[in-house]
């Protein structure tokens, strides 16, 4: 489904206003079979999905309790989309790295609301410095290109490469699901 997936849930409106129109009944009784039997072959496709993903975000967001206030977290990713099974019809796991940065002063580096005015974010200022946490979900070791969540590098035009480097060197490894989420913690954060 190529849909946007906030076009998804509206997409059954657009059928509401030709019920103004004066139809015959028999069209309106037509229309609104149609609507019904739509919405209930929707609600079953979304199911599938949901059920995954749901699963995936459970993983995804299981080292939250991890970071520690006042930190900045950057995610990286070399497959935003699926969670044992293929899913393009939504990208939960791109903004679910904010759940890592709520309620805890944390700052999300991939966060590309920052950079414009009409966001209201608390922090939009070009980072320097070490990142206090990479979340890694999905990361392949091979040449397979890694993501911020919004794009590659982000808007504040991280070096992935160093960072991929400096994984190995200046970065603990202080969680791991078993499957697809790894945590790592600057090694600077271990004195603290």
């Amino acid at each position: 489904m190529l849909l946007n997936d906030r076009v998804n849930f509206f997409i059954f409106l657009v059928v509401l206003p030709f019920f103004t129109e004066d139809f015959s009944q028999q069209v309106k009784k037509a229309l609104v079979t149609f609507l019904v039997v739509a919405c209930i072959a929707h609600i079953g496709i979304t199911y599938r999905y949901y059920y995954y993903l749901d699963k995936g975000l459970k993983e995804f967001t299981s080292a939250r309790h991890l970071i520690k206030p006042n930190s900045t977290v950057l995610a990286l990713s070399s497959d935003w989309w699926s969670y044992e099974i293929d899913v393009h019809y939504v990208e939960p796991f791109v903004q679910a790295v904010n759940y890592y940065c709520l309620n805890n002063g944390c700052v999300n580096l991939g966060n590309y609301e920052a950079q414009f005015d009409y966001f209201p974010v608390n922090w939009n200022k070009k980072h320097s410095g070490p990142i206090d946490y990479i979340i890694a979900w999905k990361l392949t070791t091979g040449g397979s290109v890694w993501s911020t969540d919004f794009e590659r590098g982000g808007w504040q035009n991280i070096d992935l490469r160093a960072l991929r480097r400096s994984l190995k060197t200046d970065y603990d490894l202080v969680y791991s699901s078993g499957k697809n989420l790894k945590l790592y913690q600057h090694k600077s954060l271990r004195k603290q």
